[in-house]
């Protein structure tokens, strides 16, 4: 697979009864980041989505009630123990001590915007997750087709039929990067020289930190820097402006 082509945002359309225990199906997103720093393909992940309730089960991210609801979002990585291109990945999330298998097993054409992946399949272990560029394009022109597919790879009854997601009037707020900008080439294809540096290690908004950088603030949370970003986990309505605390042998800024 085209990992550059998986980066940017994606909208839930899909879940089943199993991703209950992780994520609520409201407005449920995802933003993917590639880490060009890393030795084998590795992508940020950024999830983010609307709770019932701040105590609601699924709701295991980072919980701030806003206008109609309870906003929360989880940051992680998803990354490969070698070279090789299929799909199969390894999920790590922050604060989850343990990773789980994340398995992209069937993509829709690279046909959205500059040329990223209309749709993807991700299942592993029990769970499901359907994913769309864009909502209504994908039930006009996919549906169809994934539906056929999920019944032949034995996604049935009640524990694991697909069950539509809820993607009608989400708050803006719960979309954390906002940014994302399907008219540019996925990062491998592009022309500006930070998108393609291998030495560039890219927070939660795909920015890049400074080389030499080792305590940075990504405009929200505060990172220790390493191949991996490690973060605290705090919820911003309105992202600062990102900086460097403190380059590698300088005591840290405030």
């Amino acid at each position: 697979m085209d990992f550059d082509a998986y980066t940017g945002r994606w909208y839930n359309v899909y879940y089943n009864y199993p991703t209950l225990a992780f994520s609520q199906p409201d407005c449920a997103t995802a933003y993917y980041g590639k880490i060009t720093s890393a030795e084998f393909p590795a992508i940020s992940v950024n999830n983010s989505g609307l709770c019932s309730s701040p105590n609601a089960i699924g709701c295991t991210g980072n919980p701030s009630t806003i206008d109609g609801g309870t906003a929360t979002y989880i940051l992680g990585t998803a990354s490969k123990d070698d070279a090789s291109t299929d799909g199969d990945l390894n999920l790590q999330f922050t604060g989850v001590p343990r990773a789980s298998v994340y398995s992209i097993i069937k993509l829709g054409p690279k046909t959205y915007g500059a040329g990223y992946y209309e749709y993807a399949v991700v299942g592993g272990e029990l769970f499901l997750y359907v994913l769309a560029r864009d909502v209504d394009a994908y039930f006009e022109k996919y549906d169809d087709e994934v539906q056929d597919f999920l019944k032949d790879s034995g996604y049935k009854g009640f524990l694991l039929k697909p069950r539509k997601n809820n993607q009608d009037n989400c708050p803006d707020v719960i979309y954390e990067p906002n940014a994302f900008d399907a008219s540019t080439p996925p990062p491998v294809l592009a022309a500006d020289q930070e998108a393609t540096s291998s030495s560039c290690t890219r927070d939660a908004y795909g920015k890049c930190v400074p080389a030499g950088c080792a305590s940075y603030f990504d405009g929200c949370n505060t990172c220790n820097v390493g191949a991996v970003l490690g973060c605290t986990m705090m919820y911003c309505d309105k992202p600062q402006e990102p900086k460097c605390l403190a380059y590698i042998g300088e005591t840290e800024k405030n």
